[in-house]
């Protein structure tokens, strides 16, 4: 007697059908755990946590991370991943040049290395210029940071002195416009608030010291 036509397999419904482990998304990507983690900070994908884990894990009690199926796919035809797998096979052959010493082969290697654009990952995150201002707050805590904040590597100077050129170029406008509402000061640092186009932005400045960075953290800068 067969199986009636109607039923599925397990695995092929409800939440084990909708999650996929950080593992198998890897493999289907073809990419590194490194170059997956930084494709989705860039596209603003992240784990979900499901309803009922044990189910969307197939059965599996273990803790896995799960990303959405959908978003996998999204992924799949994006045109970041073909430059970043384009990266990684530079990158192997620049170790092998180093390791065998040949300079030429080496320097037109780096000459080669592909440059990827972030202007419609950025289109994508905020399709309009209201959705763009929604999210300036972790912006702008950033950028006032930066200003203040120790040379050296990774950190150069040229990164210290572009923040600096935002703060100038936002606090002009705030004067210009009029727009600042509340201002304070705490332990942490100066907090601002400020009304553009009828939404409240709140972010926070440090009082000006320099701050030192550790060696042991790991900055990581995507530059176009």
């Amino acid at each position: 007697m067969g199986r009636p036509r109607n039923m599925r397999k397990k695995g092929e419904a409800g939440e084990a059908a909708r999650f996929i482990s950080r593992t198998r998304a890897i493999r289907k990507l073809q990419l590194g755990l490194q170059a997956f983690n930084r494709v989705c900070i860039v596209k603003g994908i992240f784990p979900i946590e499901p309803k009922n884990r044990i189910k969307a894990q197939k059965g599996d009690s273990k803790y896995r991370p799960l990303y959405l199926k959908k978003d996998i796919r999204f992924l799949m035809h994006d045109p970041l991943i073909t430059t970043i797998r384009q990266e990684e096979a530079l990158r192997k052959k620049l170790a092998k040049a180093r390791h065998l010493r040949d300079v030429y082969k080496e320097q037109l290697i780096k000459r080669n290395k592909p440059v990827y654009r972030l202007d419609q990952n950025v289109l994508e995150r905020y399709p309009t210029f209201i959705d763009a201002v929604k999210d300036l707050a972790d912006p702008l805590t950033m950028i006032f940071l930066f200003c203040n904040i120790q040379v050296r590597p990774p950190i150069y100077e040229h990164h210290v002195s572009r923040c600096q050129r935002l703060k100038t170029e936002f606090l002009t406008y705030v004067i210009e416009a009029r727009c600042l509402t509340k201002a304070f000061i705490s332990t942490k640092g100066y907090y601002y608030e400020v009304e553009i186009m009828g939404h409240r932005i709140v972010w926070t400045a440090p009082h000006n010291c320099v701050t030192e960075v550790t060696t042991s953290l790991l900055i990581r800068w995507d530059e176009e």
